[in-house]
């Protein structure tokens, strides 16, 4: 799938979501059509807005990506919810869920860098801002990060067998 179409198609079916149903009731109780559906709701435009931005920012035009790694964020993100006692609206713990996904190895210096460490403390710090389901973001991000860190296991088992057949 390709990023713009990506962009495009979930700006359309979040935009419409709000000027249909706004933010429905019935995320404030509780149960698995509250955790499958939340993701498609936000608070208010300005949440809306700020989640936009961030698919537009991490989806790039021209480029492409696999269709299963949103199904695999979407069951992050719907997981996450369980997490929490308190009512959960929006797709950031997709976004975080995703942003997980293209982690490299946690060996790897892109952990150390500035731009990485002032995102870990930014979200960390989102603890502190009410309204805010930081506990859910970092879950998201960090069940991301693991599937990531399994995948490469999986693969570097794969290469290995591969390797060791071949003699």
């Amino acid at each position: 799938m390709e990023g713009n179409n990506i962009r495009i198609v979930l700006t359309g079916i979040l935009a419409a979501c709000m000027l249909l149903w706004g933010c429905p009731d019935y995320l404030q109780t509780s149960g698995i059509h509250v955790a499958l559906s939340y993701h498609l709701f936000h608070v208010n435009v300005f949440h809306l807005a700020a989640n936009l931005l961030s698919i537009w920012l991490i989806f790039a035009k021209g480029r492409q990506y696999r269709w299963w790694d949103l199904l695999i964020a979407y069951v992050i993100a719907t997981a996450s919810w369980y997490c929490t006692t308190a009512p959960v609206a929006g797709i950031s713990n997709m976004i975080f869920a995703l942003l997980g996904l293209r982690t490299p190895s946690l060996r790897d210096r892109w952990w150390r860098t500035s731009a990485v460490l002032t995102f870990l403390a930014v979200t960390a710090g989102l603890a502190f801002v009410p309204k805010v389901s930081t506990g859910t973001h970092l879950m998201s991000f960090a069940l991301g990060t693991i599937w990531a860190s399994v995948q490469r296991f999986i693969k570097h088992i794969g290469s290995d067998y591969s390797r060791a057949s071949h003699n």
